[in-house]
């Protein structure tokens, strides 16, 4: 994830080297802060209903939120309509 958003920032004439040390520096800080509770984190006990219309979006090929987990969140969640994309 972290190489992905790196080449892109690197390729992109907006940025600077300097703002690609700040971007590892604060994902970096970012991920040590959240990961943790998000390791803990199960939304089928946090929010198993939801009154709207839910679109959930899974990217096929997500190395970093695996595929099962939001097929998994899908299947349990009610509500009045739901798609998984």
């Amino acid at each position: 994830m972290v190489r992905g958003l790196l080449g892109s920032l690197w390729r992109s004439p907006d940025y600077t080297p300097a703002d690609l040390v700040r971007t590892v520096a604060k994902v970096t800080s970012t991920q040590t802060a959240l990961l943790p509770e998000l390791a803990h984190l199960y939304l089928g006990t946090l929010l198993p209903s939801i009154d709207t219309p839910v679109v959930l979006v899974q990217g096929q090929n997500d190395q970093v939120a695996p595929g099962h987990s939001a097929q998994h969140y899908f299947d349990m969640l009610h509500a009045p309509s739901k798609e998984l994309v």
